[in-house]
């Protein structure tokens, strides 16, 4: 077994490597239990996700040529709170290993793996963004938009970018309280009389980038943002509204032409999700 602790965390060392146990005698508070298995340990403020069955192939990838899932979480959180944005706290990942058939000399596999991070009780934007748009919330939306163009310009793109991967929190005043800060980092976006901050989750998939995202890549990432078509197209409106910050009159040209290429990755990713629907139904 592997495990790789955030040196804030070396105290609860023990409790970290009891976790493969602890799932095996479902311990902590069941969360979420379909494709991953998620589970709150609520003394420690932890939540646990145990990702799932490793395909034949990818136990040997992960085991020896690709960094696991788990890994991957840990860094790109990592990474997302080094450049200014938000992530609940990672505290460690756990990857089990063994030789393949148990049989020494045999290449190692990857068994199982596991992401720990800090419990963020902040509501996601599935509710908002997964529905029609609505005047009273329409803050929370614009200022979701400029984080995320605030990220891409950072030449980081999550892959998993439906809205229920994405908490949220609005301060009046733009106070936080220190020790949630301390435990999940997150940048004040600041919209009108409003400030809203924004913590990312599942983040084993990301693009990254030397520079600026290219424009395909944000089309991309755009055309997963919202189950709701309106919702897609003002959110995309919003974004490239931020994202070309001009005030020459070729402007609304401008966001009209990246808003129509955001609506072709749209009709693309849609057809790849009727058709892998099919693929299932006929399983």
């Amino acid at each position: 077994m592997r495990v790789h602790i955030n040196k804030e965390y070396e105290e609860q060392r023990k409790f970290i490597e009891s976790i493969p146990a602890l799932f095996v005698s479902n311990g902590g508070k069941l969360i979420l239990e379909s494709r991953n298995i998620v589970r709150l340990f609520p003394e420690q403020g932890f939540v646990v996700k145990k990702f799932h069955k490793i395909n034949f192939i990818n136990k040997f990838v992960y085991a020896c040529i690709r960094k696991s899932k788990a890994q991957r979480s840990f860094e790109y959180a990592q990474r997302l709170i080094a450049n200014g944005f938000g992530s609940p706290e990672p505290v460690a990942w756990i990857d089990i290993k063994r030789c393949f058939l148990g049989i020494p000399f045999l290449p190692v596999i990857l068994r199982s793996s596991f992401y720990i991070c800090r419990e963020c009780t902040w509501p996601s934007l599935q509710e908002i963004c997964g529905r029609e748009p609505a005047e009273d919330t329409d803050f929370i939306v614009k200022a979701y938009a400029a984080d995320v163009v605030r990220m891409h310009n950072c030449g980081i793109v999550p892959v998993d970018t439906n809205p229920g991967n994405v908490f949220y929190r609005i301060n009046g005043n733009g106070s936080v309280s220190s020790k949630e800060t301390e435990q999940n980092s997150a940048a004040d976006v600041v919209c009108g009389s409003e400030t809203v901050q924004f913590q990312y989750i599942d983040l084993n998939r990301m693009h990254l980038y030397n520079g600026p995202a290219p424009l395909d890549v944000r089309f991309r990432s755009i055309a997963r943002m919202s189950n709701s078509q309106a919702m897609f197209e003002r959110i995309a409106s919003l974004y490239f509204s931020i994202y070309y910050n001009v005030s020459d009159g070729n402007k609304d040209q401008r966001v009209d032409a990246a808003v129509e290429g955001c609506r072709t990755e749209r009709r693309k990713f849609m057809s790849r999700m009727e058709l892998k629907e099919k693929l299932k139904g006929r399983r």
